[in-house]
């Protein structure tokens, strides 16, 4: 089955997997992805000592969501930027400020990519 990790700079893996499942629960959102935290890569230089995992059938359409999600959380938690990285290192990024339809533009062009990772980083003092 497809899978890609996911990570978010300030925040456990454990953490970012309840405040996912949070809001696709309050969302009501179709497809939701299992979210499954795993031991790092002996090669991870990160303090966690797991990653969190998107596991799905339908790789485009899960990406969407998270990414949404993703947004969601990076708003509140003000952060500044989502990076999406694919399977050959190409990275894709967006502010989290952007306006809907850039972001409307930004979900659409990484559901068409082998995403491998997507990660959330960056504080936005503009706030």
């Amino acid at each position: 089955m497809p899978e890609f990790g996911v990570s978010f700079g300030g925040l456990t893996s454990e953490q970012l997997r309840a405040e996912l499942a949070a809001g696709f629960a309050a969302d009501q959102a179709e497809g939701i992805p299992v979210l499954e935290l795993r031991p790092a890569p002996d090669t991870t230089r990160a303090v966690d000592p797991t990653i969190l995992v998107a596991i799905t059938g339908v790789l485009g359409a899960v990406v969407g969501t998270v990414l949404t999600g993703l947004f969601q959380l990076a708003q509140v938690r003000r952060r500044s930027t989502v990076v999406v990285i694919t399977a050959k290192g190409t990275r894709l990024e967006a502010p989290v400020n952007a306006k809907p339809e850039e972001l409307d533009l930004f979900v659409s062009k990484a559901k068409e990519l082998d995403v491998a990772h997507i990660h959330v980083s960056g504080s936005n003092s503009g706030s």
